[in-house]
């Protein structure tokens, strides 16, 4: 009676505590790859940082060196007259020497068409 009821309420508890058991050993194994691919993003985020303070240096460096080109172009523009005299000139420069070409086309064709 009494006794058989507590056996069988033992034999109860103990598969509970043997499920809980495996469930615990899988909840285990589970935290262990867990962290796993926690630490592994940590790395991937540690080297993926290092490429992005890299990039970031980078480009300070190039804003510094446009910067020096800039304030170069612009001296070079200032002592040249500034951008409108240059245009001009180089406007005046091809429009001198498409005037030499179309002297240059003439005088070879009176050349051929002359006996």
């Amino acid at each position: 009676g009494e006794r058989r009821e507590v056996e069988e309420g033992l034999i109860a508890a103990q598969e509970r505590d043997a499920a809980m058991e495996g469930s615990l050993e899988a909840i285990l194994s589970g935290l262990g790859r867990l962290k796993g691919v926690a630490l592994d993003i940590e790395e991937e985020a540690a080297m993926q940082n290092i490429m992005v303070d890299d990039i970031h240096q980078r480009a300070l460096q190039a804003e510094a060196d446009l910067r020096s080109l800039n304030a170069r172009m612009s001296s070079v523009l200032r002592s040249a007259g500034g951008a409108g005299r240059l245009l001009c000139n180089v406007a005046l420069l091809l429009v001198v020497l498409a005037l030499g070409l179309f002297v240059y086309q003439t005088v070879k064709q009176h050349r051929t068409s002359t006996p």
